[in-house]
Parts: C-alpha cells; sequence; structure tokens
C-alpha cells in the first residue's frame, strides 16, 4: 500500500497499525513496486534479528550509535518553519550530526539527554514500503543503498531489494517526556536498520545515517 503524496502522516498512521497488529513490547510499558533502479542492488543474506523473526527482544539495537550526516530528504520537506502548517517542520535533524544515541534495556540517550525504561516496539517494513511512505527526493533509499553499496542484511534470500525486511523500532515511554525546549524527542526514537551497524533514522522529513560505535 502507496502512501499519498498529499499525507505526510501516512506513514505514521500505517506504522501504527502494524505495531497494532503484529509487534512486541519489550519492556514493561503499560497499554504499551519494483525500483527501477538499473544499478546492482546487494542483499546479504543474514538475520539482525534475535531468533523467531526478530520480535522477541530489542537486543540487537543496544549499543551507542553516532549521528554522521543527513542521507535522504522527503519530497514535501519544506523546512524549519514554525508558522503552523502541518507541512512544515519547527527543527532541522540535521542539527543532531555529531550526536550520540545510547540505547539499552534500561535506558535512551540523545547527546547528554537521558530517559529511563523506555519501550522498545519491535517490527518490520520493506524497502519499498519505507521508501514510499518516506516519498523521498533524489536520491531515494534505493539510489542511497546503491550507490554508497550498503548492505540489507535481512535479505530473506530474496533477490528484488524492494521486498528486502527491515527493522522497524519504535521507542515509547510510558510518561510524558521532553528534550531541552521541545515536549518530544527531536531524533532517535523512530529508526530503522539495514544491518547491525547502519541506521536510519526517522521516516519523514529529513533522515538521518548512523553507525554503531559501540
Amino acid at each position: 500500500m502507496s502512501v499519498s503524496r498529499k499525507n505526510p502522516d501516512g506513514l505514521r498512521i500505517k506504522r501504527a497499525a502494524m505495531v497494532l497488529l503484529v509487534c512486541l513490547s519489550v519492556c514493561g510499558c503499560k497499554n504499551a513496486p519494483e525500483s527501477g533502479y538499473e544499478g546492482n542492488l546487494t542483499i546479504k543474506t543474514g538475520d539482525i534479528f534475535p531468533e523467531n523473526a526478530g520480535m522477541e527482544g530489542a537486543d540487537f539495537l543496544y549499543g551507542e550509535w553516532e549521528i554522521e550526516r543527513a542521507v535522504l530528504e522527503s519530497d514535501m520537506y519544506t523546512g524549519t518553519s514554525m508558522d503552523g502548517d502541518f507541512e512544515n517542520n519547527i527543527f532541522d535533524p540535521e542539527g543532531y550530526v555529531g550526536y550520540t544515541l545510547k540505547y539499552s534495556e534500561e535506558s535512551f540517550s540523545l547527546g547528554d539527554v537521558e530517559y529511563s525504561n523506555p519501550c522498545y516496539m519491535t517490527s518490520e517494513i520493506t524497502v519499498e514500503e519505507y521508501n514510499q511512505g518516506g516519498d523521498f527526493r533524489n536520491p531515494d533509499l534505493y539510489t542511497l543503498i546503491a550507490e554508497e553499496e550498503m548492505e540489507v542484511e535481512k535479505g530473506e534470500n530474496i533477490s528484488d531489494l524492494s521486498q528486502a525486511l527491515l527493522a522497524y523500532i519504535d521507542v515509547k515511554f510510558d510518561y510524558e517526556t521532553k528534550y531541552l525546549e521541545y515536549s518530544f524527542i527531536p531524533v532517535g526514537t523512530q529508526i530503522v536498520l539495514l544491518n547491525r551497524d547502519t541506521m536510519l533514522i526517522g521516516v519523514w522529513g529529513k533522515i538521518l545515517l548512523a553507525h554503531r560505535i559501540s
């Protein structure tokens, strides 16, 4: 199912539905088409999830990750205006390049700010779904993977990159969170893993690339 270009929240709605249907909380939270690309696309067969399709824990995520740069941008991303238009953003994710993200069973950190008792909601999304939902301008996800020779680890012996499964993790808390002047955590709580050491941060807007450092 594709996401309308006029509805940047479509992917979030779809993700919420998938979470309700197939994801599994791993902590004690309460209630809680073909790409058309002609180059060489490589899928590394493997499994970044724990046993049983990765629905039993988020330990494959735990560790420290450094945010390196912005790599993708949604076609409707319009910048950092605060005029109330839902299509605009109130912060620039690229401002967090160089920050360290830390994930563990007990806590989640963005830079020097730490949050306790994270709840990791894990599910799967295909390369095609992520690319279409993100509505990325040039480069899109296929081009990024191909040109930078990125490995997509959970290939499941699929020759078509569009159907390769990616690990999607949504970090939740059973209490209200804020980050400095923001009433939400700007980056790091919605992530997609290409492999054990490569992370895409966000699902729409500006997407950041991070690599594991420990």
